[in-house]
């Protein structure tokens, strides 16, 4: 094409398959994003724990004793942290409960949102591909 004939509307041209092509390769080519989620944050469809790779998810239902259902309780006191990093928002509320059942939700995409003043991954308006219990353990029930 010759440069002098070029318009505007052909770069917007050029953009849009730009943006169609990544989009193309989003769909295609990256895995769902995971989200573990307790029972209680079910319902709300958030959560202040962030999107995982599904390798990720795995790693961390098979590491975390929480999540992965070896532990009946929270602790009693809050964990000593590093100067670098914060609470959960709800710590202090899960101090002493009992365990809640975890699921991992897999997802095409989130959002990230306020929630209770926090930032939180929800997935409220769109459907999860899928929703698996990671623990099957009800609360208070061993």
């Amino acid at each position: 094409m010759d440069p002098a004939s070029r318009t505007d509307t052909d770069g917007l041209d050029q953009m849009h398959t730009v943006q169609a092509g990544i989009q193309h390769v989003r769909d295609t080519a990256c895995p769902p994003d995971v989200l573990l989620m307790r029972l209680s944050d079910l319902p709300r469809q958030c959560t202040s724990e962030p999107a995982l790779h599904p390798w990720c998810a795995a790693y961390t239902s098979d590491s975390c004793p929480m999540i992965g259902g070896r532990l009946d309780h929270y602790r009693s006191f809050p964990p000593r942290l590093d100067t670098n990093m914060l609470s959960a928002p709800d710590a202090a509320a899960r101090q002493g409960a009992a365990a809640e059942p975890w699921f991992a939700v897999w997802l095409a995409g989130y959002r990230v949102i306020i929630d209770h003043g926090n930032l939180a991954a929800s997935y409220a308006g769109t459907r999860p591909l899928r929703v698996r219990p990671v623990t099957w353990r009800l609360p208070n029930i061993f």
